[in-house]
């Protein structure tokens, strides 16, 4: 009897699990979504919105000569010009962050897109210098949110297993904006225009910079189409809204209905800041601080002063290098003839000048080589290379033995330059040079992985703003110490590579 009824016992069914109902890390549920053709339409916007940040803030180095024939600037002038975007970019990226990581990572991209538009092409018909670097300035202080967003934007639609190669794949637009602006100006710096408008005369120099905002313009639209980061949303506690995201990301990468997507609860640890929440100025500046004060806790202190000279260095380098490149190039093939190398062509230049005017420089057709644009334009592809190359190895090799790899190589080639007078392995040896911007955007992913979503775009933007801020000091030094100090500048160049080599070793573990 005892042993009929325990056996009647056993026959009772398992009470069973609703697994709509079981809980899911974010991690967890953005791997359910898989990677499809969601991200890489997510990838070419934002790849977009970044290729606007580069040729904005890169695009008036190109023009430099016209446009100082045209409004009559001197060499310090010049150096501002050159660093007033990036100077831009310094002073706001940190308040971007926080916009970003309270205001939403979408909507700070597409306000500041929008301003960052009429900014620009209020500069791009200036009658002056002042007028040119006030209005370059304050489309660097909007066109700022590109870089301040589209990262966290990017890395918070994968899961770790993806997502270092798709940030830096969002990077591979760097090379595109050096595509982009030689190859517009090779056919446009050539052509006779002087048409009068407003009292404005319509230079090529000036159709140029009209054309730098057709990338803002697409990455605009672009960003109407696609959603805000579903880790944001649940941050700031709308789950729901998050869960429909992800619920529509999966169907269109899998073609399954929404309904089979079986993250329906999904938890995060870190819970942001509602710019809505915020009351009165007192209280916004609080909590910015508290943002900042953030990233320099006992457990974060080290790592950030650690990626901010790091990523200060690299930009005072490549950004500044990349000012004078077209110069540089200019006087090698003016000097083709006599096998010169880098120093000494410029210090040719340097003399054959010196007792000239500009008006007279202007006047001589050999002053701009259109040659040096396609040279320039060719170089935009090897970057391109460069960056398919990193994207693809870097799961691989991991980032801090590519980082350190590739430094080294620009380090020795920085020193080469002293001996060399081949024009070709020059311009192989400025490009590798230059190419150290590649880094930045592995120093991007380091800043990524190491802070939490609450503080994410705060800390990347923070990053990015020290790094920025070497871009100025770079472009404002690099062009005195080429005509005085050019040897010295390129072994310091190789000294500066070496000590960044050895801090990269201490740079955060991957989270994985």
């Amino acid at each position: 009897m005892c042993s009929s009824k325990l056996a009647m016992d056993n026959k009772k069914p398992q009470e069973t699990v609703d697994k709509s109902l079981i809980p899911y890390t974010y991690e967890e549920a953005i791997e359910k979504v898989k990677v499809g053709k969601f991200h890489y339409f997510l990838l070419l916007v934002t790849g977009m919105c970044f290729l606007s940040f580069i040729t904005e803030i890169s695009g008036l180095g190109l023009i430099m000569f016209p446009a100082k024939c045209d409004l009559q600037f001197s060499l310090t002038e010049q150096g501002l010009l050159g660093s007033a975007g990036f100077l831009g970019v310094t002073v706001s990226a940190h308040v971007m962050g926080f916009l970003a990581d309270t205001w939403g990572r979408l909507r700070t991209l597409r306000t500041m897109i929008l301003l960052s538009l009429c900014t620009s092409l209020i500069s791009s018909v200036s009658t002056n210098v002042w007028m040119l670097f006030v209005f370059r300035f304050l489309t660097g202080v909007f066109i700022s949110g590109c870089q301040s967003c589209v990262f966290s934007l990017v890395g918070e639609f994968h899961s770790s297993r993806t997502r270092v190669r798709h940030v830096t794949m969002v990077s591979l637009f760097l090379p595109a904006g050096l595509i982009y602006l030689p190859g517009l100006a090779v056919f446009i710096l050539p052509l006779n225009i002087e048409t009068t408008i407003l009292g404005i005369k319509l230079l090529p120099w000036r159709i140029l910079m009209f054309c730098n905002l057709i990338p803002s313009l697409i990455a605009l639209i672009g960003c109407f189409m696609i959603p805000e980061s579903p880790k944001f949303l649940l941050s700031q506690g709308r789950h729901d809204e998050s869960v429909e995201i992800l619920r529509k990301v999966y169907a269109t990468n899998t073609g399954n209905p929404k309904n089979t997507y079986p993250c329906n609860i999904i938890t995060l640890k870190d819970v942001g800041s509602n710019l809505s929440n915020i009351k009165g100025l007192g209280n916004a500046v609080n909590l910015v601080w508290m943002q900042t004060a953030s990233l320099f806790t006992k457990e974060r202190a080290v790592q950030t002063v650690n990626m901010c000279f790091i990523t200060f260095a690299i930009n005072l380098i490549a950004q500044g290098t990349f000012l004078y490149f077209p110069i540089i190039i200019n006087n090698l093939i003016t000097f083709s003839d006599q096998s010169l190398s880098v120093c000494q062509s410029m210090g040719a230049v340097h003399q054959s000048t010196s007792n000239r005017t500009l008006e007279e420089i202007c006047a001589d057709p050999a002053s701009l080589n259109i040659q040096q644009y396609e040279f320039l334009f060719y170089m935009g592809w090897c970057f391109a290379s460069f960056y398919y190359f990193i994207s693809t190895v870097i799961n691989m090799t991991g980032k801090k033995t590519l980082f350190i790899s590739w430094m080294a190589v620009s380090g020795t080639c920085s020193v080469l330059l002293f001996w060399i007078n081949n024009f070709y392995v020059i311009l192989i040896a400025l490009t590798m040079i230059v190419a150290t911007a590649n880094c930045v955007g592995i120093m991007t992913t380091f800043a990524l992985e190491f802070y939490p979503t609450n503080i994410n775009a705060m800390g990347v933007s923070f990053v990015m703003m020290i790094g920025r801020l070497g871009a100025v000091v770079g472009t404002n030094i690099v062009g005195p110490l080429l005509q005085t100090q050019c040897e010295a500048l390129f072994f310091t160049y190789g000294i500066a590579i070496a000590v960044l080599c050895l801090l990269a070793i201490f740079l955060p573990k991957s989270s994985k």
